[in-house]
C-alpha cells in the first residue's frame, strides 16, 4: 500500500485495465450483501462483534488512504498544483493516479476476498480448509510486504516518518508537516493496529474460530493495559510529534507568528486526550468521598472536558480555512483573492463540511473505553476513520493549493514556483490508437453491463448458498 509506487500485481497482469476494477466491484457488493443486508434482513451474525474486525478495519483504513493519495495526485494535476516540487518529491518516484489506482485495485481485491473467506468460514458458508483466522493473518502479511517492498520505493516514505518521529531533533520540511498531519487523522487506524498486532503476535488468530467468545475487541479494549496505557500513548503521540514540529519551526526561524500559535492548537488537542484517559480514574477517585458531593464533581469535570473539545475544534477549524487554506477572507466573500480552481463551490463546500468534520475528528481523540459525555459507541469507529481521511484529502488538496500560491508558512525561498504540468505519456491512459470516442462509449458500457450482470449473479449464488446451508 505504498502511496508513491508501483505494485508488481500491476505490472505482470495481462488482464485487460478495466477487468480488475469489475472484480474489485463485484466483491465489495457481495461483501455487503453478506455482512450488511444478510444481518439486517436475516439476522446473521455481523461481523462487527468478530475478533479480527479491527484487523480488517485497520487495513481497510490504510486501503481508503492509498486511494485517496491517488486522488489528491489527480486533483493537484488537474488544479496544476506542483506537488512534486512543494513536498520534495523525486519526479522518478512518483507513480500517476492512474498506476496508484491500479495498485489500489489490487489491493482492494485481496482484502475483499480475505474478509469474504473470513466471515463464510465462521457462519459456516464456507468450508474450513483454511481456519477463519488465517484470512486476517494473510492479509496482514500481504499489507505488510506492500507497504516495505520494493525497498527502494518506499524507504522514502518510511525516511519521512522516521524523521516525525525524530521530531524536534531535525528541521522541518512541508512533506514532515503533511506527514505528521495526516498521522494525527490516523488514530483510529493506528489503534487499530496496535489491536492487530497483539492478535497475530499472541496467537489469537489460531484460536479465532466459530463460537470463539474470550478476548473479544469490546473486552480487550476496556482493559487496564489498552484503555489507560496503551490506547492514550498511540493517540496522543501523533500531536506531540506535530506539537515538537511547530516549537522546531519556531526555534529555526524565530518567528512566534504563525508557529507557536500553531503549537497551541496542538497543546489543546493533547488536553482534549488526557481528559478523556483520566475520565475513569478521576471518577473512581470520586466515588471513594461518597455523597451527593460525586455527582457535582462529576458533572463539572465533564463539562470542562467538553468546554476543552469545543474550544480545541473551533480553533483548529479556524486555523484549518484561514492558515491552512488561505480562505474566510470577509472581504472577499470568505475565500480569497488567488485561487487555482474556476468555481467557488468546492471552496464554500469544503468551508462548511470542514466544520462538521472536525467536530468528529475530535472524537478520535478520546481513548477507547473513556465513557463520558463524548463516548461514542464502537461500532461508529469505522465511519469516523473513513470520514476523517476523506476530510484530510480535500484539506490537503487546498493545503498544497495554499502553499503554492501564497508560501504562508516560509518552506520555500522564493514564492513564485512553476504550474505542474502532466508528464505522463498517452498511451497509459488510452491507446494512441483508438481515437473513436463513441468506441470507447460503446466498450465501457459493456464492461459496466457484464460487470452488473457478474455482481448480480454473485448475490443470487451467494443467497442459495446461504439458504441452502
Amino acid at each position: 500500500m505504498s502511496l508513491n509506487s508501483e505494485n508488481p500485481l500491476s505490472r505482470t497482469s495481462s488482464l485487460p485495465p478495466s477487468f480488475l476494477p469489475g472484480v474489485a466491484a463485484t466483491l465489495a457488493l457481495w461483501v455487503v450483501w453478506d455482512c450488511v443486508v444478510q444481518v439486517a434482513k436475516f439476522g446473521k451474525p455481523t461481523i462487527v462483534a468478530k475478533m479480527a474486525f479491527p484487523v480488517f478495519r485497520a487495513v481497510g483504513g490504510l486501503l481508503l488512504l492509498h486511494w485517496c493519495w491517488a486522488i489528491l495526485e489527480h486533483f493537484c494535476n488537474h488544479l496544476r498544483i506542483n506537488f512534486v516540487y512543494l513536498l520534495d518529491l523525486s519526479p522518478k518516484n512518483v507513480s500517476s493516479p492512474r498506476k496508484i489506482f491500479d495498485e489500489a485495485v489490487n489491493e482492494s481485491i485481496v482484502y475483499l476476498t480475505c474478509m469474504l473467506l473470513y466471515y463464510k468460514v465462521l457462519v459456516g458458508g464456507f468450508p474450513d480448509w483454511i481456519p477463519a483466522g488465517w484470512y486476517p493473518l494473510i492479509l496482514v502479511s500481504y499489507t505488510v510486504y506492500c507497504l516495505v517492498f520494493p525497498w527502494r520505493q518506499r524507504k522514502g516514505i518510511w525516511w519521512t516518518v522516521g524523521r516525525v518521529l525524530s521530531s524536534p531533533m531535525v528541521s522541518v520540511t512541508l512533506l514532515d508537516t503533511v506527514v505528521a498531519d495526516m498521522l494525527t487523522s490516523l488514530v483510529k487506524v493506528l489503534l487499530d493496529l496496535a489491536w492487530s498486532t497483539f492478535y497475530i503476535c499472541s496467537g489469537d488468530f489460531s484460536r479465532d474460530i466459530e463460537g470463539e467468545v474470550d478476548a473479544q475487541p469490546g473486552d480487550w479494549e476496556t482493559s487496564v493495559l489498552y484503555s489507560k496505557v496503551l490506547a492514550p500513548v498511540v493517540v496522543i503521540l501523533p500531536l506531540w510529534w506535530r506539537f515538537m514540529q511547530c516549537l522546531r519551526r519556531f526555534y529555526d526561524t524565530g518567528n512566534r507568528w504563525p508557529h507557536l500559535f500553531n503549537a497551541a492548537k496542538y497543546a489543546l488537542a493533547q488536553t482534549v486526550t488526557l481528559f478523556g484517559a483520566f475520565h475513569r480514574v478521576y471518577y473512581h477517585g470520586s466515588f471513594q468521598s461518597g455523597g451527593g458531593g460525586i455527582v457535582r464533581r462529576g458533572l463539572t469535570y465533564d463539562v470542562l472536558w467538553v468546554i476543552v473539545t469545543v474550544v480545541s475544534t473551533c480553533y483548529s477549524y479556524v486555523w484549518d480555512v484561514t492558515m491552512d487554506w488561505g480562505l474566510g477572507r470577509p472581504s472577499k466573500r470568505f475565500l480569497n483573492d488567488r485561487r487555482m480552481c474556476s468555481s467557488d463551490v468546492p471552496y464554500y463546500a469544503a468551508i462548511v463540511a470542514d466544520l462538521f468534520l472536525r467536530f468528529l475528528w475530535v472524537n478520535t481523540l478520546i481513548p477507547p473505553g473513556s465513557g463520558g459525555l463524548l463516548s461514542l459507541p464502537l461500532y461508529l469507529n469505522a465511519f469516523l476513520m473513513v470520514m476523517e481521511i476523506l476530510r484530510r484529502t480535500f484539506w490537503g488538496i487546498l493545503r498544497l493549493e495554499n502553499e503554492q500560491l501564497r508560501n504562508t508558512q516560509g518552506f520555500r525561498r522564493v514564492d513564485v514556483i512553476p504550474l505542474s504540468f502532466s508528464t505522463e505519456s498517452q498511451h497509459e491512459y488510452r491507446d494512441p490508437k483508438n481515437t473513436n470516442n463513441l468506441k470507447v462509449i460503446l466498450e465501457v458500457s459493456l464492461v459496466a453491463g457484464l460487470v452488473i450482470f457478474l455482481s448480480i449473479g454473485a448475490v443470487v449464488v451467494a443467497d442459495g448458498i446461504d439458504e441452502g446451508t
